[in-house]
């Protein structure tokens, strides 16, 4: 069985030169939240709004939380496909970690679905 290196560090896998200073979440409430992380939106100055999934829980090295997040990242950033979420990479802020990606104003699928009766359900 072959084993896959899952260890990560941010300068290895954000996007060359992004300065993550600039990100302020302010008072923001998570935009969303799930069964394990929730996702905040931030603005950043050359990237745009950016979707920051920070996991819930003491996600610090050794953690399981850290290594499900590893483990995400290493898959997540393989993934390059025209319907797949870009990947931009992981931020450390105020003692936390984020995996960031491009905020989609129209939420998931079937979200815009919903909220746009006369899309054309086919192309989804």
């Amino acid at each position: 069985m072959q084993t896959v290196d899952t260890h990560m560090e941010s300068k290895e896998v954000s996007t060359p030169a992004v300065d993550w200073s600039s990100i302020d979440f302010g008072k923001n409430a998570p935009r969303w939240s799930g069964g394990f992380a929730d996702v905040y939106v931030a603005s950043h100055p050359q990237l745009g709004a950016l979707a920051f999934k920070r996991p819930r829980g003491a996600c610090y090295p050794g953690s399981r939380e850290y290594r499900h997040l590893e483990k995400e990242v290493s898959i997540w950033k393989a993934l390059i496909h025209p319907n797949l979420l870009r990947f931009i990479g992981i931020c450390e802020k105020d003692e936390s970690i984020y995996i960031v990606s491009p905020f989609l104003h129209n939420g998931t699928v079937p979200q815009y679905l919903s909220n746009t009766p006369d899309a054309d359900r086919r192309a989804f």
